[in-house]
């Protein structure tokens, strides 16, 4: 093996698997990632090795991936929701996730599941010198600094020397965010985990050398099962999905998709609805029908150009199945979203929903817009990107000016940059999402669409304030009498942080009176200063509202607390009074997620009184 320590580039390698679009030259879909047929290139550093298992219903909320991530299905079956959308999964099968994706889980009825997650670090071996090119890593490269290595090669100074993980630095490379799905055969997979998960937690000199040891034979096995699995039935099958999606508007038929898979029409049918949780027929009309919702966006388009566009060339037969998967006619729904009004930002999307306003484009993610993705995906014509997932506003920049929207709203906190550009496209109007008047900037918008929206708002306005009415008597009931010590924290990367001055805690205190106690003695409450667990201890505090940031680093750090003396101390947790709060919606700052926020307490305020 070459030497290591000079040779090394400080890059992640993230290999463009793109399952959905990339073709080889011998024209076959690609599904193997680069860094498993070039194995031997590529050197590897194991973070963690985490097992899970559920007997009842399981869910491993979205969550970010910083590093390289191997999803092993142990046991059980259920649905697992990445970028591209949501696909069963079944046990013995393995799923790849690049830095930067996000991905969450949940198993089919109660019968619970048991999984392992691998993370890992990847690096490209190369010659001294030599950099790799970005269609190599599909990673912009940043040079390393070779003396920087020579300097610190002793083994307790590696960790200074992380692989790049700036988000602005792969931005350009987001669109198709990279995962792999691998079927196994034979019963090797499991041992060889429940082996690795017991060498990498066992503690003794050299068990973690043996872990790494097995991850690589575990690698390896991957790529040998890869090319085994070449004729495999879920291979092929998981291959005709990919061609639906591409050729969904041509005519295509059963019997075309089962010999591409070389099966019988009868085999082919049954094993996709089994796979994918629905039938090949009804999976090729929702992909019609969400392509025409984008298109009735143009008033240009007549409905009989969207039917041909969409693969029907009779507009009428086009017009009863919209309704059959939609539950309106077409006509309908083109009136229902005649106003073109673009939100920037899930902050813009929550007040246009709070105005009865669906907008015509909005953000829309699996983990940083949970509810908005599952519940309105299918009503909004155009989907951007979310900011803090990608980083990379420039492509919302292209797609709105390219749909042309007749206003956009969006916060106020943007760069110049991106607002000068947004003026260019149409007018623009700002909401100031770092503002307690979040009423007053509701009416505000209401004003600026008219008067239907005004009456909107106030008719919100005051179904808020009858909502939380009860809630506010229920939380004063079952805990202000007590005169508990409230706090509310994050926990991020190992770190505890005050969320005392966000708007979520404002909401709780103007709104629904809770008395929250400040967790800085000078009474500055700052959301980016640390907080130890020790200060936390010291508080005495009766009641904990905790946000844990769904992130691999953040994960791995809350479990290495759980077993900590002084965490096991605190008054909370002795009496079981922690409350985890899902980021969504509770780092939102929108009038639709402070609804949501009041629902979600007052749910867990009658859980403890035993309502």
């Amino acid at each position: 093996m070459k030497n290591i320590q000079d040779q090394l580039v400080s890059v992640q390698t993230s290999d463009p698997v793109e399952l959905h679009r990339s073709r080889d030259t011998a024209n076959r879909f690609k599904h193997e990632p680069l860094i498993l047929k070039e194995v031997d290139d590529h050197v590897f550093r194991i973070r963690d090795v985490e097992k899970i298992r559920s007997k009842g219903d399981f869910r491993l909320p979205q969550q970010y991936t910083s590093t390289h991530t191997l999803l092993i299905i142990a046991e059980g079956s259920g649905s697992l929701t990445r970028e591209q959308g949501r696909v069963r999964v079944q046990s013995q099968s393995v799923h790849w996730f690049a830095p930067g994706s996000t991905l969450g889980l949940r198993s089919s009825g109660r019968k619970g599941m048991s999984v392992y997650l691998l993370r890992f670090d990847c690096y490209r071996e190369l010659e001294a010198g030599q950099l790799p090119s970005k269609e190599e890593t599909g990673l912009p490269v940043k040079k390393a600094s070779f003396e920087e290595y020579e300097n610190n090669s002793d083994t307790s100074q590696k960790s200074n020397h992380r692989p790049v993980h700036d988000e602005r630095e792969r931005s350009d490379h987001r669109e198709q965010l990279q995962t792999w799905d691998c079927p196994i055969s034979g019963t090797w997979l499991l041992p060889i985990c429940e082996e690795l998960y017991t060498y990498w937690h066992g503690g003794s000199v050299g068990s973690r050398t043996r872990a790494t040891g097995l991850f690589l034979q575990l690698l390896c096995d991957l790529h040998e099962q890869e090319q085994v699995e070449a004729g495999d039935a879920s291979m092929k099958l998981q291959r005709t999905r990919v061609y639906i999606e591409q050729h969904y508007r041509e005519p295509l038929t059963l019997e075309q998709l089962a010999e591409m898979a070389a099966l019988s029409r009868n085999y082919y049918v049954s094993l996709f609805k089994k796979q994918y949780g629905e039938s090949v027929v009804h999976y090729i009309t929702r992909l019609r029908m969400e392509h025409a919702r984008r298109l009735m966006a143009n008033p240009e388009l007549r409905l009989r150009d969207i039917a041909h566009r969409v693969g029907y060339n009779d507009e009428f037969y086009f017009s009863r199945k919209f309704k059959q998967e939609t539950g309106i006619t077409p006509s309908a729904y083109i009136r229902n979203h005649t106003r073109k009004l673009a939100s920037y930002d899930p902050i813009a999307t929550g007040y246009l929903l709070a105005l009865g306003v669906m907008p015509y484009a909005a953000p829309l993610h699996p983990k940083w817009t949970a509810h908005d993705e599952k519940r309105y995906a299918a009503n909004i014509p155009v989907h951007l990107s979310v900011q803090r997932a990608t980083m990379n506003w420039q492509s919302n920049i292209d797609i709105l000016r390219h749909c042309a929207p007749e206003c956009i709203v969006a916060p106020d906190h943007i760069s110049d940059q991106e607002k000068e550009l947004l003026q260019q496209i149409t007018s623009v109007y700002y909401i100031d999402s770092r503002t307690r008047t979040w009423k007053q900037q509701l009416l505000q918008l209401a004003t600026v669409l008219g008067s239907q929206a005004e009456q909107a708002a106030h008719s919100w306005l005051n179904a808020y304030h009858q909502q939380l009415q009860p809630i506010r008597q229920r939380i004063e009931q079952s805990w202000g009498k007590q005169e508990e010590r409230i706090a509310f924290v994050r926990f991020w990367k190992g770190n505890f942080y005050s969320y005392w001055s966000s708007e979520a805690a404002y909401m709780l205190r103007d709104d629904l009176g809770m008395q929250l106690i400040q967790l800085n003695s000078d009474g500055m409450e700052d959301e980016d200063t640390p907080i130890s667990i020790q200060h936390l201890a010291q508080l005495g505090i009766d009641r904990l509202l905790l946000l844990v940031c769904q992130e691999s680093e953040t994960l791995q750090h809350w479990r290495e607390l759980q077993s900590h003396s002084t965490w096991l101390s605190l008054r909370a947790v002795q009496q079981n009074t922690i409350h985890w709060l899902p980021s969504d919606p509770w780092r939102d700052r929108s009038p639709e997620a402070y609804k949501r926020m009041a629902i979600d307490l007052d749910t867990r305020v009658q859980q403890t009184a035993g309502i």
